[in-house]
């Protein structure tokens, strides 16, 4: 009987566990950088929807004018005045009348809405070369526009 050793026909197996360890590193270190971005990315976002919602418990509050509501949600983002849209409108028989502060026709049903918006830019930590334009639409530095909004019926 001749028996024929097989580790012979598939050659040298020394070494292959490095060489496979070296091929997929790259990929297991992008997979990390991404999971981090995309967790920091929505904690911003998470922020900026606390922010809003800050803005419209200013609201709440008796008497608090636009520039008011617009400050406390800028304040509670830490972003610019500019980045903050505080927006009035009025329903009559669940239509958006023309003029945000209308007053709607005998016996139509009135409501009253407040939105505020915020808007920011979310800076990745890592730069994704080709893939960075395919996922998103970046800015001009690379950033992301993320925004949070909150709406409050006031009447």
């Amino acid at each position: 009987m001749i028996v024929v050793r097989a580790n012979g026909a598939l050659g040298c197996r020394r070494a292959v566990s490095p060489a496979e360890i070296a091929l997929a590193a790259p990929f297991f270190c992008l997979l990390i950088a991404g999971v981090t971005d995309v967790v920091d990315a929505t904690a911003y976002g998470i922020g900026l929807q606390w922010a809003a919602d800050r803005g419209v418990r200013a609201a709440a509050h008796a008497g608090a004018s636009p520039g008011a509501i617009r400050s406390a949600a800028a304040r509670a983002a830490g972003l610019p005045e500019d980045r903050v849209v505080v927006r009035q409108w009025v329903e009559c028989g669940g239509m958006p009348a023309d003029e945000p502060i209308a007053a709607c026709a005998r016996g139509e049903s009135t409501a009253r809405y407040l939105e505020v918006r915020v808007t920011g830019r979310y800076q990745p930590q890592f730069s994704y070369g080709s893939l960075d334009s395919s996922l998103h639409r970046p800015g001009a530095n690379g950033s992301i526009a993320l925004k949070g909004s909150a709406v409050l019926r006031t009447g």
